[in-house]
C-alpha cells in the first residue's frame, strides 16, 4: 500500500499541475500503477476476503438470530 500511495504522491507533485505534460509521461505513470493495483488486489484484497468468509463461517451468525433452516437449504 506504501507504494501506491508513494506513486500517488510522486504523480500530484510531477504530472498534472503543468500544462506541458506530456501524454507519454501519464500513460507511463498509469501503465505502472494500474499492474500495481491488480497486483495489490490478488496478494492482498482476495486472500482477506477468503479469510473473513472463513471467520465468519467459523463464528456464526451474531446475537442470537439464528436463520430459519428452509433459508440454508436453499428453499
Amino acid at each position: 500500500m506504501k507504494s501506491v500511495a508513494f506513486l500517488l504522491a510522486v504523480i500530484d507533485s510531477k504530472i498534472g499541475g503543468r500544462r506541458q505534460d506530456g501524454l507519454v509521461l501519464e500513460v507511463g505513470f498509469f501503465g505502472v500503477l494500474l499492474p500495481l493495483c491488480l497486483l495489490t488486489y490478488r496478494c492482498v484484497e482476495v486472500p482477506g476476503r477468503a479469510w473473513g468468509r472463513g471467520l465468519a463461517r467459523r463464528v456464526g451468525p451474531r446475537g442470537g438470530r439464528q436463520r430459519h433452516p428452509a433459508s440454508q437449504a436453499g428453499a
